[in-house]
């Protein structure tokens, strides 16, 4: 027989997978998405058919972010944004336009945010 407690844990881990699985889908669909456990909570995953509680969405989100599906950041305010870790390592377009200009400019040339950082 299985315990109330079990029980509980297995439909726990349902729940995650399935928030898993619908947040993968999403950020597939939305590669630039990025938002808070409760606005995945609350937009992404009913979007896609899927409702689940707040508090399952979080723990499937720190579970993608420590396995390196998702990035996590901290903003200023305490708050947390989850966003597609593939994104961060996709060419942004001002690297091919960076790339357009060293061959014109040679690899001196750089990008207006690597001169932001060499001047503060």
């Amino acid at each position: 027989m299985v315990k109330l407690e079990d029980a509980k844990i297995e439909a726990e881990r349902s729940g995650i997978d399935l928030a898993v699985a619908a947040i993968e889908r999403y950020v597939a669909a939305h590669p630039a998405a990025a938002d808070n456990a409760q606005g995945v909570a609350q937009w992404w995953l009913p979007a896609i058919g899927v409702d689940l509680p707040v508090e399952v969405v979080h723990r499937a989100l720190e579970w993608m972010s420590n396995e390196g599906a998702l990035t996590r950041s901290v903003l200023p305010d305490g708050g947390t944004v989850y966003r597609s870790a593939q994104r961060d390592s996709a060419p942004r377009p001002s690297d091919a336009i960076a790339a357009g200009a060293n061959e014109i400019h040679g690899d001196d040339a750089m990008r207006g945010d690597e001169r932001q950082d060499r001047t503060e």
